[in-house]
């Protein structure tokens, strides 16, 4: 086809063209790769708002928004950290999210300054430096240094914390990957003894356990930092630099994300030769017993290692632990045994959890500051590990019963209060001739005019209703109001949609003030006299009966 245009109008042309091809091939990318494809757009980055991207609501990018449905899994992640933590004794504490820049020294990388690289960083109206939480572990030693500079007492000289926290890193979003995660993190401070790698190993793999993961689905891979020293040394490596080793340090962290020939390559760029790489390799595939390991580590941290071992497998857990000599843990602040945990399909492109010891952070003599280990895992990649598994909560409904309080008319020759009644879900009561329903106009209604036998009913049945609302939530029951309409048929709608178990509203039955209890998953209501005393604890022990909880 010919177009008699000019070349401006030609090049318009071409430009939509490239521009309508490019977001096709975006939308069908952005659905068959859903889970782990994270496009610039509005909420994308979450699988439940990704359907108000179009909506002019707006979230930074690589952020956590959640809708309720999404929220319920991160609130069921964050309540098994929390209850992980208090079986095992830690005590929970809590900072702000913003604090001073210089605060996350340790943690940066002198060489390249990458981790400051990706901090959120500002002057704020006075021009101090300030920064949103990158990393936890630099910012709670500060806090408990700053608290000891000041002659505070801490609470025990040995310190057992957990916090669940936000951080933000300014890096590309990706699968498993955000620019803001939640964190759960556990430290022990003021012990030099292996009983503290032991005890947040076992931690960690109770909380494992705890979501449904086996052995078979994670593996902790453990190392000591002077096994790279060890290494290099056995490579006739003895002489090299701060830089040097931390370059050569990175790249054993890639070890397992790279090809062979992309390691060489850079392994060469470190003047290492291809007999080394050679060795190194072999090395390191073949080290992942201690038996293996003794053959050439001769330093006493290979004690430290085959006693932590020795240790986790007395209790019971020696399937949830390899040995791996490319961990090095990227902040240098680490000082003896470190580990990651890793999911055994590799499914996920990074760790789940990662920590270690990091004795002398201060570089003082401070007892309390001196010995310290930890760990710290986010929300992001175990949320995506969990999905994978089929691990994940089933959703359930937040609310026992539900409260209707527009009354309602019945009309029977049989029903007689507390008697069960099998029905149709949509329906209030079985629909025939002898059974009528109406509606009856509420207290503030005109209708009801100055009857006031009338009023006082419908206020005996409300004033009823509030009570046992009352008294269901003090039992630790769930109870949800609902008044958005008049119609009772939505609210029955409502209580479905939400998979509420019980639904409690006014009922008049044969002229005679009633309450009626329908348990809306076997499909039964009964009815209760408003004027009997034992109203109450009767509804609340039919309802604790038959209830899930």
């Amino acid at each position: 086809m010919i177009f008699n245009l000019s070349s401006s109008q030609n090049t318009l042309l071409i430009l939509v063209f490239i521009f309508n091809s490019y977001t096709f091939c975006f939308q069908v990318r952005s659905k068959t790769h859903a889970d782990k494809f994270v496009p610039n757009d509005l909420y994308s980055h979450t699988d439940g708002l990704r359907v108000l991207k179009k909506t002019n609501i707006e979230t930074i990018r690589g952020a956590q928004c959640y809708l309720p449905p999404e929220q319920r899994i991160h609130r069921w992640i964050q309540d098994k950290w929390e209850e992980a933590s208090k079986k095992f004794g830690f005590q929970e504490y809590s900072m702000p999210v913003l604090t001073h820049t210089s605060v996350f020294e340790k943690s940066n990388t002198r060489m390249n300054d990458e981790y400051f690289k990706e901090m959120y960083t500002f002057r704020d109206k006075k021009g101090r430096n300030l920064s949103l939480r990158g990393d936890i572990t630099p910012q709670f030693m500060n806090m408990l240094k700053s608290l000891r500079s000041n002659g505070s007492t801490l609470p025990l000289n040995v310190l057992k914390w957990y916090t669940i926290a936000d951080c933000w890193r300014y890096e590309r979003p990706s699968y498993c990957r955000r620019r803001n995660h939640l964190q759960w993190n556990v430290d022990v401070i003021g012990i030099d003894s292996l009983d503290v790698e032991l005890d947040i190993l076992s931690l960690l793999i109770y909380f494992f356990k705890s979501v449904g993961f086996t052995e078979r689905d994670v593996k902790i891979s453990i190392n000591h930092r002077d096994f790279t020293l060890e290494l290099l040394n056995h490579l006739g490596i003895k002489h090299y630099s701060e830089e040097w080793f931390y370059k050569f340090s990175k790249i054993l962290d890639k070890y397992k994300k790279s090809p062979k020939n992309e390691l060489n390559a850079m392994l060469s760029e470190l003047n290492i030769s291809p007999s080394q790489c050679k060795d190194l390799h072999r090395v390191i595939e073949s080290c992942k017993t201690m038996k293996d390991l003794e053959k050439f580590v001769k330093s006493e941290s290979l004690i430290q290692l085959r006693n932590l071992i020795k240790g986790l497998g007395d209790r019971g857990y020696a399937n949830w632990i390899d040995i791996d000599l490319t961990i090095v843990r990227g902040n240098e602040y680490y000082t003896g045994i470190v580990f990651e945990c890793f999911d055994t399909e590799n499914i996920l492109p990074r760790s789940l959890a990662g920590g270690g010891r990091y004795d002398n952070y201060f570089d003082d003599s401070d007892p309390v500051l001196r010995y310290s280990a930890g760990f710290g895992m986010g929300n992001i990649a175990l949320t995506n590990l969990l999905k994978h598994k089929n691990l994940l909560p089933e959703p359930t409904s937040l609310v026992d019963v539900l409260v209707f309080l527009e009354n309602v008319n019945v009309s029977s020759s049989s029903n007689k209060s507390g008697e069960v009644e099998r029905e149709n879900t949509h329906n209030i009561v079985e629909h025939n001739s002898a059974n009528v329903v109406e509606p009856v106009s509420d207290i503030n209604s005109e209708s009801v005019g100055d009857n006031s036998s009338e009023k006082k009913r419908i206020l005996e049945q409300k004033k009823c209703l509030y009570n046992l609302m009352e008294i269901l939530r003090n039992n630790d029951l769930s109870v949800y109001h609902y008044y958005r309409t008049r119609k009772v048929k939505r609210a029955l709608r409502f209580a479905e949609k939400w998979t509420v178990p019980f639904l409690l509203m006014p009922i008049t039955l044969d002229g005679k003030p009633m309450v009626m209890l329908k348990n809306l998953h076997l499909r039964t209501h009964e009815y209760f006299d408003v004027d009997d005393s034992s109203l109450y604890e009767r509804v609340l022990t039919r309802i604790m009966k038959l209830n899930v909880k």
